[in-house]
């Protein structure tokens, strides 16, 4: 669910999220094994994000 509304977003044009996660240390694991695998591989290029 996660990944569709970082998705989204980015559809929107937001290029920059920032998260509170609390406790801090589980949920950066969590989004670092489950999360960002699945959002690198459609990854808008940082071209396009800063607007090259």
């Amino acid at each position: 669910m996660i990944v569709e509304r970082i998705r989204a977003y980015e559809r929107a044009g937001i290029g920059f999220l920032m998260f509170h996660l609390h406790p801090m240390m589980e949920w950066l694991e969590r989004l670092a094994e489950q999360v960002m695998p699945l959002l690198s591989s459609k990854a808008m290029p940082l071209e396009e994000h800063i607007g090259l």
